[in-house]
C-alpha cells in the first residue's frame, strides 16, 4: 500500500529544500557574468610574474598642453600610456613625452649686431633648449677679437661643442656652433666636398641625453652660389648620417630653397620640420624682408614629432632664426600583458 506523505514528514521537506537550493543556484548563474567577461581581463604581467585581475591601464587625455618652457609633460602625473594591440597581447609604452625646442640661426660673425650680447639675449628669450648657429668666428689668438663658442657658451651657460671649418692666417677660424642646455657627448665636425672655388664647410655632430633617451644634432652651413657643391655636399650628409638610428635633428643654413635639387636629396632621408608644422612661408632671407627659405630644421628617427615651427622676427644678421618644438616620446620597450580569450 502507497504511503501518503503527512504535514511535517520528513521526505517532503527533504524534497522542498532541495528544490529551493536548485533555484537558488540558476539565480545566481543568470545574474553572473560569463566567458566574454572573463576575455576583457588582463591577466598576468610583464616576464611572466604573478596573475592579476584588474583592467588594463586607461589611456589619458590626448589633449597637449601649450606651453613651450614645458619640459616634462606628465610633470607629477603617471605617464601617458599608449595602447596598442599585439595579437592576443595588450602593450602600453613605459615612458611620457618630453618636450625640446631647437633653433637654427646663421649670425654672420656678428657683424651685424649691436652686440653679441643682443644674440645671446635673443636665444635665451626664444625657449630654446639647444641652438645651432653657423658662421661663428674664433679669434682666439688675435688681439681684440672675441671667441665666440666660448662666449655664447657662458652667457646662456651651456655646453657648446665649435667646429672649425676654415682656419684663420692669425688662428681660430670660423665655422658652426652647437649650445645646448643638456651635456654633450660623443662630439664631432666632419669636413664637407670641397669644390675648386669654394670655402670649407662641415658637418658637426653631438648627442644630448634627454631624461635616458640619445637625441642625435646635425649642424652644417651649405656652399652659397654653387649649387653643384651643395649636391656634393648633401650627399656626404646623408651618406655619414645612414647608420645613426637615434632620434635626431639636423639644422643649419642651406643656402638652397625648398624643391632644389640639394633640398629633395635631403628630404629622402629627412622630413622637413616646416612643412609638418610650420605655418606661413618660413622664409629667413634678407633678414629685412624676408623672400627666401634657405635656414631649416629637419627631423628624422622614431620617437620625434614636430609640435609647431616659426621664424623669430629677429634683424641681428642678414639671416633670421628659424624654431621647432619637437615631442620626444620615450623608446623604451613597451610592457606587456597576456590577455585572455
Amino acid at each position: 500500500m502507497r504511503r501518503r506523505s503527512r504535514p511535517g514528514d520528513p521526505t517532503l521537506l527533504l524534497v522542498l529544500g532541495l528544490v529551493l537550493v536548485v533555484a537558488a543556484i540558476l539565480v545566481v548563474r543568470g545574474q553572473g557574468g560569463g566567458p566574454d567577461d572573463a576575455a576583457t581581463a588582463i591577466v598576468g604581467s610583464q616576464d611572466g610574474d604573478a596573475a592579476a585581475t584588474s583592467p588594463g591601464p586607461t589611456p589619458a587625455p590626448t589633449d597637449q598642453p601649450t606651453d613651450k618652457k614645458r619640459k616634462k609633460r606628465n610633470d607629477g602625473n603617471p605617464p601617458r600610456l599608449d595602447i596598442k594591440q599585439q595579437g592576443k597581447k595588450q602593450c602600453v609604452a613605459a615612458g611620457a613625452d618630453t618636450d625640446i625646442t631647437v633653433v637654427s640661426y646663421n649670425i654672420k660673425s656678428g657683424h651685424l649686431a649691436g652686440s653679441l650680447s643682443q644674440i645671446a639675449q635673443t636665444l635665451r628669450d626664444s625657449g630654446a633648449d639647444v641652438v645651432f648657429m653657423q658662421e661663428v668666428d674664433q679669434r682666439r689668438f688675435a688681439s681684440g677679437r672675441v671667441d665666440q663658442p666660448a662666449f655664447f657658451a657662458d652667457a646662456l651657460d651651456w655646453s657648446y661643442a665649435y667646429g672649425k671649418n676654415a682656419p684663420y692666417a692669425g688662428g681660430g677660424g670660423i665655422g658652426n656652433l652647437i649650445v645646448s642646455r643638456f651635456p654633450l657627448t660623443e662630439v664631432s665636425n666632419t669636413l664637407l666636398p670641397r669644390p675648386p672655388g669654394t670655402v670649407q664647410r662641415g658637418l658637426q655632430h653631438a648627442v644630448i641625453d634627454i631624461d635616458g633617451t640619445e637625441v642625435s644634432l646635425y649642424n652644417t652651413h651649405l656652399q652659397n652660389a654653387n649649387e653643384p657643391a651643395r649636391i656634393l655636399q648633401v650627399a656626404a650628409i646623408n651618406q655619414l648620417i645612414a647608420d645613426d638610428l637615434r632620434p635626431r635633428v639636423l639644422g643649419g643654413d642651406m643656402n638652397a630653397p625648398p624643391g632644389s635639387a640639394p633640398m629633395n636629396a635631403l628630404t629622402t632621408q629627412w622630413t622637413d620640420t616646416w612643412l609638418a608644422a610650420g605655418s606661413g612661408g618660413g622664409r629667413t632671407a634678407p633678414a629685412g624682408a624676408p623672400r627666401a627659405r634657405i635656414d631649416y630644421l629637419l627631423h628624422a628617427g622614431e620617437g620625434l614629432t614636430p609640435l609647431a615651427a616659426d621664424v623669430l622676427p629677429i634683424r641681428l644678421s642678414d639671416h633670421r632664426a628659424v624654431r621647432a618644438a619637437y615631442a620626444l616620446t620615450d623608446p623604451r620597450d613597451p610592457i606587456c600583458f597576456q590577455k585572455l580569450g
